[in-house]
């Protein structure tokens, strides 16, 4: 008798899963966060409802975390730059010392030469 009823839901089973297929888009499951605060005290929510509150969760968290890691590959940006800045400052500044002391070698070659 069991079975017999069990092989009787299999097709609504299947008629309710394709209408939720279909209702649930992500248009339809995407909410505004005044939504989700309205949805989340409802108590007696929809299957619906439920799915759409834990899908504005999980965005939600993933929007942390993304924006942290963006917070984090600016700052590490702007690190190699500052990095780049002072490797080319040191670089001018060897190059200057490097042609004052060539300049004061010639002078000192010309002084000697007299």
């Amino acid at each position: 008798m069991r079975d017999k009823h069990a092989k009787g839901d299999i097709p609504l089973f299947k008629e309710k899963l394709e209408a939720y297929k279909q209702e649930f888009t992500e248009q339809t499951m995407i909410v505004s966060e005044e939504v989700y605060i309205t949805l989340k005290l409802n108590l007696n929510c929809s299957l619906k409802e439920f799915i759409q509150v834990k899908v504005y969760e999980t965005l939600q968290a993933y929007m942390e975390d993304l924006t942290h890691t963006q917070g984090e590959s600016t700052h590490m940006f702007q690190q190699v730059q500052t990095g780049k800045s002072k490797i080319e400052n040191k670089r001018l500044s060897s190059a200057s010392l490097e042609s004052n002391l060539k300049t004061s070698g010639m002078m000192l070659n010309e002084g000697s030469a007299l």
